[in-house]
């Protein structure tokens, strides 16, 4: 596998507590959330003082504003539960900075009382860190990925002041060269020894290309979204407004910060804290940049992805942003009420950021929940369908089902049989529209979702019911919940039926001679 640290875990905990996989599964959600709860608020405590930045941390972390319902989801999804563990990877890193110098001696603006003894705790923190990174490469080399980027920036970030400011804070930080290089082996390791390094970046780069030579067009995939959007009545700016309209106030917040971070980088008297900031405020800007080049060349949504990242970070500096903002404002009106503005502020809030937590008709989205009826279903189809035939689906690939229930060792081979679906305004026409011999295989949940959510948008509510009554077409399973037709090719379809004639006329010949 390329990503078995979700899968791994999950087996673990039911060998543990013998709950059930699914369960297990579950309870892993939860895990990374609390992890997620836990980190971001100590993640805005290192990097501002205050009575209240834990508190601010805390409820801007609830908001989970990593999750877009367009490529991070709050499911057993392993590149957004590996965007919730980064904080506590990020965790680690700001750490390092708080802890002591590598010869032992305590940075001078630490905010710890206890005495020095010695250089075991930092030393402690980068083994952590390295146990941590190792975690990240298998729970999702993509996001490891970004993970990486962000620490070759802090090591840039390093040897600049080391080179060219060397009586600033930052200078004097424990150097991040070592965890830096041990994270890129342990990533190239992993990500050899399969192809999909390669076929990834392959891709990207083609994506990239085309639109460079003008073969492809900037944000593609979010014109056609709108497009769907508008034909089921809906429209960018609503579901720019209930998806993104929180994570634009803290994208501005850390735009704030950026721009505080780079006025204090040369400034060589600047806190412990301040100078933390500028690690994580410099990596911001990479990190955008890579966000344009997905989205340039709108490669299959990975730019949200990405976005997922980008607003772990902007989740941190954000309420860093808002911890000083609310100093501000005791200076202004006395510290309860102060107090009270931002509780009200974000009671707001976490009512807007509640309503989409999971995919419903607010955000015109499907419910993902599987039943028991469909497992079997595909399960019994998969068993009945004929060597080297295309199973198709409606609207959603059979691939992640076969992996469910064939396992993903019996599936990669075969991973091509599993990875399409029928075409928009097809379902009418099956024969026609196919090529060749294939399996279709159509659920109670797709009609309910394309008639009645969809609208009829790529799938009608005719296509369906024709299905039983199609020529070519072959109810060869049912459950009441999962039908599979088998569709057969045309071609073949005409020849046998010329061949039944020619075969009737000479019957009709005989019987008159």
């Amino acid at each position: 596998m390329i990503y078995p640290g979700i899968h791994t875990l999950s087996v673990f905990i039911t060998r543990i507590t013998g709950y059930p996989l699914t369960r297990s599964l579950l309870i892993v959600i939860l895990c990374f959330v609390l992890v997620y709860f836990v980190f971001v608020p100590l993640c805005v405590r290192l990097l501002v003082s205050g009575s209240h930045a834990t508190v601010v941390g805390l409820f801007s972390a609830l908001l989970l504003l990593p999750i877009n319902h367009i490529s991070t989801h709050l499911r057993v999804h392993p590149f957004t539960l590996t965007v919730l563990y980064s904080s506590f990877v990020i965790f680690l890193l700001l750490k390092v900075f708080t802890n002591r110098t590598i010869s032992g001696r305590r940075s001078p603006d630490v905010r710890s009382k206890k005495a020095d003894t010695g250089p075991k705790t930092i030393t402690g923190t980068l083994l952590a860190l390295a146990l941590a990174v190792t975690a990240v490469v298998l729970y999702h080399p993509q996001q490891a990925l970004n993970l990486l980027i962000l620490f070759v920036t802090v090591c840039g970030i390093q040897l600049f002041y080391r080179l060219f400011y060397s009586s600033h804070p930052v200078s004097k930080h424990p150097t991040m060269y070592a965890s830096t290089a041990f994270f890129f082996g342990v990533y190239i390791l992993w990500t050899v020894r399969t192809g999909w390094f390669r076929r990834l970046a392959g891709k990207h780069l083609s994506k990239i290309m085309a639109y460079i030579d003008g073969r492809g067009t900037a944000g593609q995939s979010i014109q056609s979204q709108g497009a769907s959007l508008s034909v089921v009545g809906a429209s960018l700016t609503e579901i720019f407004v209930k998806l993104f309209l929180l994570g634009v106030v803290y994208a501005l917040l850390t735009a704030i910060i950026t721009l505080f971070s780079l006025y204090h980088g040369i400034d060589d008297s600047v806190t412990e804290e301040k100078g933390m900031r500028l690690y994580i405020s410099l990596s911001v800007v990479p990190m955008v940049i890579i966000f344009f080049v997905y989205l340039a060349g709108s490669i299959s949504g990975m730019q949200f992805r990405h976005l997922g990242f980008l607003m772990l970070l902007a989740t941190i500096l954000g309420a860093v942003g808002l911890v000083l903002l609310l100093d501000r404002l005791t200076r202004v009106i006395s510290r309860p009420k102060a107090g009270t503005v931002v509780a009200i502020c974000f009671v707001f809030m976490l009512v807007l950021a509640l309503a989409p937590v999971y995919q419903s008709p607010y955000i015109y989205k499907a419910n993902l929940e599987v039943t028991e009826p469909q497992m079997e279903g595909y399960d019994a189809a998969i068993d009945i369908q004929s060597p080297n035939t295309e199973i198709r689906g409606v609207r959603i690939e059979p691939e992640r089902y076969s992996d469910a229930t064939q396992g993903v060792a019996w599936t990669l081979p075969r991973e091509k049989l599993y990875r399409k679906t029928v075409p928009a305004h097809g379902l009418s026409r099956l024969q026609p529209t196919l090529d060749g011999t294939q399996y279709v295989i159509v659920t109670q949940m797709d009609e309910e979702r394309e008639v009645t959510a969809y609208r009829e948008l790529k799938y009608s509510r005719q296509g369906f019911q024709s299905l039983d009554n199609q020529p070519g077409v072959n109810r060869v399973m049912s459950n009441g919940e999962v039908q599979l037709y088998y569709v057969e090719d045309e071609e073949a379809d005409r020849s046998s039926q010329a061949r039944l004639s020619q075969s009737e006329r000479r019957a009709i010949s005989t019987q008159e001679q």
